[in-house]
Parts: structure tokens; sequence; C-alpha cells
């Protein structure tokens, strides 16, 4: 579990060695807190992510980020900021 961010977690394979975990997750995570250890199937019910979508995530790179969250306030804001980027550079 992130230290800061809620509902980020970092979902790590058994086999894969912290020291291989890019730089900025291990800088992320420094302060780790294991929150549980289970088996995962393709098929297990998870709580916010897809285990189809896991899985196979674990089994090439070694770990899964799953993020927090979006804030449907700040996506819309930054979607309206985004079009009114577009339409200014279209009127120029």
């Amino acid at each position: 579990r992130h230290p800061k961010k809620e509902g980020m977690f970092l979902y790590l394979s058994q086999s894969m060695d912290w020291q291989k975990l890019p730089l900025e997750l291990q800088d992320a995570f420094a302060s780790k807190q294991e929150v549980i250890r289970f088996d995962l199937t393709p098929d297990k019910r998870l709580a916010r992510v897809n285990a189809a979508v896991v899985y196979p995530t674990l089994q090439e790179q070694g770990y899964f980020v799953q993020m927090p969250p979006a804030d449907i306030n700040s996506l819309y804001a930054a979607e309206e900021t985004w079009i009114a980027q577009k339409e200014a550079s279209i009127s120029l």
C-alpha cells in the first residue's frame, strides 16, 4: 500500500526481488506496508482491478501498480481544459 496515496497498491509476484523494481516504484513505496499475501489466479475476484489483467502482468514483469480511483471532478476539469486548448488552437 502506498503510504500517502489512498487506494494505490503495488502487487508483487513471489519471485520478484524488490531491488529489481524500477527506482521510481522503490522510492514511491519506500516505507512499504504489506497488506495481504494471497495466491492470485486470473479468475480471482479483486476489489478494484481485474485479476485477468493483473495476473499476466505479474507473470510478465513481476509487479502491477493499482492506481487510486480517479477523482471524477478532476477528470472533467482536465477534459474541459483540453477542449478549450484545442478550440483555441483551431481558431488561430
